[in-house]
């Protein structure tokens, strides 16, 4: 797709992860290997080398949040996302 049109230094590409599809239902999976995965789907279906900004969102106990951003940095040092982003933490309740 973007390497079709020949102008990929001058598109911006976000992709987001945390949805898994299995048959007709959705399912939310931020784990380390999901996200791994979902990146090179991406990758391969946009026909691009890096993805541009890259997020993850919904908290989901079993995965650690830490696990999740050493991941995003993984894929950042192996230059498949320019940046990445969890929007999964609780935000935090200021007292009056």
């Amino acid at each position: 797709m973007l390497k079709e049109r020949g102008n990929r230094e001058e598109a911006v590409s976000l992709q987001k992860g945390a949805h898994k599809i299995v048959g007709d239902e959705v399912l939310l999976d931020n784990s380390p290997a999901f996200l791994k995965q979902s990146v090179e789907d991406s990758l391969k279906r946009l026909q691009t080398d890096y993805i541009d900004l890259y997020y993850i969102h919904f908290q989901i106990k079993t995965h650690l949040k830490t696990k999740r951003l050493v991941r995003l940095k993984e894929l950042k040092d192996e230059g498949k996302i320019r940046s990445g982003v969890s929007t999964s933490f609780r935000s935090v309740k200021r007292s009056k």
